[in-house]
């Protein structure tokens, strides 16, 4: 079986540890094995045998690789080569620019990582759609069981369009389905490449940036460059591209004594729309378990209003350059 979409330019989508690649044959009777035991929320009568998953990845996954306008583009969802879900975009209406989103994890991961997979899922789900397919709307089906899916929806702006009333019958019991929609433009993040050196080198020498920075002289290029190589090689850095139309901002974590240091900035083009709130909500939502910390000036009211806003809370400051800094603090569970 051919491992690529001939209607996709870009085929495998990475961040960190984490892959999306064109659904593989090899993942069929684990997704199989996923969809039998999460049947109740899935538009599937009956259990998927062996010979009937054989015969659908033959005949319907096999022929979308080479389509030019597939019903369906599907991947595995990998954490560091293994599969732990899979989805992609179905009832694809090409005339309309549109698409339903299908999403589903290893059923054993569920519990404790529902919320973080689908999180990582529709950002390169939306990066998919909106940036290399330039649909116009996606949208999400789905039977009134998960409520958490539901506010994971709502943190990536998607709204719910339709309720039709007692329209399944699960456990002897009626409930809703609901479909829910998200419109071009949508924000959704990428890892930052070699290539991002100019586009950050333009934001930490702006000059709003520079008022609100822990240091306010101007980067020269060649320190840039040489950080920002130094950034991309280090293990204890992840940095976020956020990106619409075009880039909106970053957004950096670095793992300092068992703790990230989060830090933002946004281009001048987008500030006052809430794009930073956005960003760094996606970071959080994505890192559950973890602990974080900022360094925000005094005087940078907009950042303190942000991280405030974000359960981050001031636990103490220090001088630096003749300003004060506070640290804010934010203590999540430990992961188990």
């Amino acid at each position: 079986m051919i491992n690529s979409y001939r209607v996709l330019r870009q085929n495998i989508f990475s961040f960190g540890e984490y892959k999306l690649v064109p659904i593989r044959s090899k993942d069929r009777y684990d997704i199989m094995e996923w969809r039998n035991q999460q049947i109740y929320h899935l538009r599937q009568k009956e259990a998927i045998t062996k010979a009937g998953q054989d015969r659908y990845f033959n005949e319907v996954i096999s022929p979308s690789f080479i389509e030019r306008q597939p019903k369906q583009i599907l991947f595995s969802l990998l954490k560091s080569e293994k599969c732990i879900g899979y989805g992609g975009l179905v009832h694809i209406n090409w005339k309309e620019k549109s698409a339903e989103i299908s999403f589903l994890i290893q059923t054993s991961l569920e519990k404790v990582h529902f919320s973080k997979y689908w999180h990582l899922f529709l950002n390169f789900i939306k990066n998919i759609a909106f940036e290399t397919l330039k649909f116009n709307q996606l949208t999400v089906y789905s039977y009134e069981l998960r409520p958490s899916l539901y506010e994971i929806l709502k943190s990536h702006e998607f709204v719910l369009d339709q309720r039709i009333k007692n329209s399944y019958s699960h456990r002897n019991k009626e409930v809703d389905i609901l479909i829910h929609s998200l419109k071009s433009p949508a924000i959704f993040f990428r890892e930052a490449i070699a290539t991002d050196v100019n586009l950050l080198f333009e934001w930490v020498n702006e000059e709003e940036s520079l008022s609100f920075s822990l240091n306010s002289e101007k980067v020269k290029w060649e320190d840039h460059q040489k950080w920002f190589e130094q950034k991309l090689r280090d293990h204890k850095t992840t940095f976020f591209i956020f990106q619409m139309k075009d880039s909106v901002g970053q957004v950096r974590l670095d793992l300092v004594n068992g703790k990230y240091r989060i830090s933002f900035s946004v281009d001048k083009k987008y500030r006052g729309r809430g794009i930073g709130s956005k960003m760094l909500a996606t970071v959080l939502l994505l890192n559950p378990g973890f602990n974080f910390f900022a360094e925000v000036l005094e005087q940078n009211k907009a950042s303190r209003k942000i991280f405030s806003k974000l359960n981050f809370h001031p636990k103490n400051s220090f001088s630096g350059g003749g300003n004060e800094i506070i640290i804010y603090e934010k203590n999540e569970i430990s992961r188990s």
